[in-house]
């Protein structure tokens, strides 16, 4: 092969490569201990797999994304929570950039059946869930049930699109 095609085929899998974080599909979520500043455990450093057990729920690490997309997320596990109340569906926004996201994000929805919480990039709780810190990451999103990761999205996008695969992935854990 001449060194024109080897360039092509090298950009090509550039392209398509995609960035990676968070647990895979079929691992089992840990105990990690965020500062919850609103929600069920505002206040408190309550370990959410450790509190809420094997029910049904969405983690949504947030590293830089856009408030506006973090809002929308943020309304989607909101009305969730209300829908699928019978099977206690939990949902969690986890800041990696620090305490004043938390806060504009609960003080922005005023949301408090879901955590908005905050932990240090440097947390144990990071490395174990894989939380890629690429600034190209700009969040990753667990979906589980029974502490088992059942779906991820990365750089996930709160389009109409984006917010309909994130509803079928919930639907399939809490019904």
């Amino acid at each position: 092969m001449n060194t024109t095609i080897l360039g092509a085929l090298a950009a090509a899998t550039l392209l398509t490569t995609s960035i990676d974080s968070g647990l895979s599909v079929g691992e089992i979520t840990t105990p990690f201990h965020p500062t919850h500043v609103s929600g069920p455990d505002k206040g408190t450093k309550n370990c959410p797999p450790c509190t809420y057990g094997n029910r049904p729920a969405v983690r949504v690490w947030v590293n830089g994304d856009d408030s506006k997309n973090v809002a929308s997320i943020a309304k989607l596990l909101h009305e969730s929570v209300e829908g699928n109340m019978a099977s206690e569906f939990k949902g969690f926004v986890i800041f990696l950039s620090g305490q004043a996201d938390a806060e504009a994000l609960a003080k922005e929805t005023g949301y408090e059946d879901i955590a908005s919480t905050f932990i240090a990039k440097d947390s144990k709780a990071v490395a174990a869930y894989k939380i890629n810190l690429d600034p190209e990451v700009k969040n990753t999103i667990l979906v589980y049930k029974d502490k088992k990761v059942s779906a991820k999205f990365v750089n996930f996008v709160a389009d109409k699109n984006g917010l309909a695969e994130l509803t079928g992935a919930i639907d399939a854990i809490a019904n």
